[in-house]
């Protein structure tokens, strides 16, 4: 069933097929019959909730139908590329949580990097599954500053430092110095 205060334009929902005469009339929604494919995917234009209903509009034809045809497409939604699903995550995230919040949630996990590579090194080097776990986690949270901030200005400032990194490598090397 669509959770409908977690709806936004934009959102995909498909349609589920099952439809009775009741819920037609019930506030005057089109009747999706006919018009609407079982399991189809469509994408939310607008949405209106009423004290007794909600109605969904839908970019890809006029009119109001009733939410309880539909349900949500999760982020596995067929067609759509990965980037895509990932992109459409950190948006819904962005504007669920806000900017700050998920700031707060990388400060967080990068914190549990440092701790989980702190009992690596106590360890020998055998707690190698959570440190896997805390690089995911702060790589997620990373992939969605990306998306916020830019990946291009961000990629060229990886490049800058990779080049500097390249060059102090190589120059230490050749001068049998470690440099950090």
């Amino acid at each position: 069933m669509l959770n409908i205060s977690n709806l936004d334009a934009g959102d995909k929902i498909k349609f589920l097929g099952e439809v009775s005469d009741e819920q037609v009339e019930w506030g005057s929604h089109k009747d999706p019959r006919g018009l609407l494919e079982k399991d189809g995917i469509y994408t939310i234009k607008k949405v209106e909730i009423h004290s007794w209903h909600t109605d969904i509009f839908i970019e890809e034809m006029d009119g109001s139908f009733n939410s309880v045809w539909f349900d949500l497409v999760d982020d596995m939604l067929e067609g759509w590329s990965d980037a895509h699903k990932r992109d459409a995550l950190f948006s819904r995230a962005l504007s669920t949580y806000g900017l700050e919040a998920q700031i707060g949630v990388l400060q967080e996990e990068c914190a549990e990097l440092i701790v989980a590579c702190s009992k690596y090194y106590r360890s020998g080097g055998t707690n190698q599954k959570e440190l896997i776990e805390e690089i995911a986690d702060v790589k997620i949270m990373l992939e969605q500053m990306e998306f916020t901030f830019g990946k291009e200005s961000i990629d060229k400032k990886v490049r800058e430092k990779l080049e500097r990194f390249k060059n102090r490598l190589f120059n230490s090397a050749e001068k049998g110095v470690r440099e950090v």
